[in-house]
């Protein structure tokens, strides 16, 4: 049986530097032992921690800009490294859950163990530089301004959203999204109203990655129709896929223009206070 994931909460009891670095193995530890296994539900587990460490890591970011690069790269590379297995699930799933009746094929470069080998490469390199983490480089004060810079990134991403609902400006949004609520979730043991927002925020991603996969199918059907079944099942589809990108891009709107309706100095500031 494998261990489940670790609480995402940082331990209150010991100095912000020494928990988010507790934290952090603990995370590596979890990806480690998922993106081995190889199979779908690892590599969902080790894609997902991957994302949560990249949170942790923001929380670092103060006076280590070099380290916190070379990091975040390496973070990054390694849950690119397992992409292509789960971009071909989610093809699948994502025509499944539409209703469109599409066959999708399988992808040709499925099969590789290769990527998971890279990837459990990146991660062991990312927990040598974790143990190497300073415990005293994080105050109270430096943890707060953190959550309060994400907050502030995610606020951004989606004005520009706002602007121009681009399919690729939603999906910086969405990054931005889930690195403010992994924050939240993780700080929440200090700052316990933040809870609630994680709650949100993580419905909001949920809507955002919707959209994301709803993009993946549809640029699918532009480019490899034949993966897809007959060709006049093709363009009624990506129509229909495209009225449901509206439909998740107006919903992530209106959700988003509620979080982040308030000013970074003002009302998130005060709220982190609390």
């Amino acid at each position: 049986m494998t261990p489940a994931a670790p609480r995402f909460r940082l331990d209150p009891r010991v100095p912000p530097a020494r928990a988010v670095r507790r934290l952090s193995l603990e995370l590596l530890d979890h990806a480690l032992t998922h993106a081995r296994r190889g199979d779908a539900r690892g590599i969902h587990e080790a894609r997902r921690a991957c994302k949560r460490l990249r949170a942790l890591l923001r929380l670092m970011r103060s006076g280590r800009s070099k380290a916190y690069r070379t990091e975040n790269r390496r973070l990054r590379d390694a849950a690119r490294a397992l992409s292509p297995q789960r971009d071909a699930d989610v093809l699948r799933a994502t025509a499944r859950s539409v209703g469109l009746g599409l066959a999708v094929g399988t992808s040709p470069s499925g099969g590789s163990r290769a990527p998971a080998a890279r990837a459990v490469q990146l991660l062991q390199a990312q927990r040598r530089a974790v143990g190497r983490w300073p415990s005293d480089a994080l105050s109270r004060a430096a943890l707060e301004a953190a959550v309060v810079e994400g907050y502030r990134r995610a606020r951004r991403a989606g004005r520009q959203a706002r602007r121009r609902p681009r399919a690729d400006l939603l999906h910086e949004w969405r990054k931005q999204v889930k690195h403010h609520c992994h924050q939240c979730e993780a700080v929440a043991t200090l700052w316990p109203h933040l809870l609630q927002r994680a709650r949100a925020l993580d419905d909001l991603g949920e809507i955002l990655g919707r959209h994301h996969d709803v993009e993946v199918l549809a640029l699918a059907l532009q480019r490899q129709p034949h993966r897809f079944g007959a060709p006049e099942a093709v363009l009624p589809a990506a129509r229909r896929l495209r009225r449901e990108q509206e439909h998740l891009a107006a919903r992530a709107l209106r959700a988003g223009a509620k979080l982040f309706r308030d000013d970074p100095r003002d009302g998130f500031g005060r709220e982190a206070r609390r």
